[in-house]
C-alpha cells in the first residue's frame, strides 16, 4: 500500500511546487486495470491503484488553474520477468507467444489482459507537454484483449 500509494503522493507533492514555478507540466501516475475492475487474490493492491486514480482526479482538479495536467494510466497485466515466472511462461519463447500463454493462464485466473512491457511506456510519451490544460483525464482505460 505505502510504494503503490503513497510513492505517487509524495511524488507529486514535492514535485508540484517546481511544476508551478516552471509555469505547468504534467503529472503522470501508474494505476492498475485491477483498480478498475479489482484482484481478488490482491484486495489491497486494487484498493491502492483506486487510490491513484482518486489521487490523480484531486490534482488534475486542484491544480489545472496552473497549467498542470494529472493523467493516470492504468494498463492490464504487464509481462516482466516476475509475471512470466508467476504464469509460468517460458522467457525463450518468441513475444507473441509469451503473450499469448501468459493471457492464456491469466485469463483462467483473473480477467486481465497481459502486454508487453513496450506497449506501456508510448502512452505517457505521446501526451505532449504543449497539450491544452483540457487534455487533463483521470485515467486513460485499457481495452479488452
Amino acid at each position: 500500500m505505502g510504494l503503490d500509494l503513497l510513492g505517487p503522493f509524495l511524488c507529486s507533492r514535492h514535485g508540484i511546487p517546481h511544476l508551478i514555478d516552471a509555469g505547468g507540466g504534467s503529472i503522470v501516475n501508474v494505476s492498475s486495470v485491477a483498480a478498475l475492475k479489482g484482484n481478488f487474490a490482491g484486495h489491497i493492491y486494487s484498493a491502492a491503484k483506486g487510490g491513484v486514480i482518486s489521487l490523480t482526479r484531486s490534482l488534475a482538479g486542484r491544480y489545472w488553474r496552473n497549467n498542470i495536467r494529472a493523467n493516470a494510466i492504468a494498463p492490464g497485466l504487464i509481462l516482466t520477468g516476475r509475471i512470466q515466472e508467476r504464469v509460468g511462461v517460458d522467457p525463450s519463447l518468441p513475444i507473441d507467444d509469451q503473450i499469448e500463454a501468459a493471457t492464456t493462464e491469466q485469463l483462467r485466473r483473473y480477467p486481465f489482459a497481459v502486454g508487453p512491457p513496450g506497449d506501456i511506456a508510448p502512452s505517457p510519451c505521446s501526451w505532449r507537454p504543449t497539450s491544452p490544460a483540457w487534455s487533463t483525464a483521470p485515467s486513460s482505460r485499457p481495452t479488452a484483449a
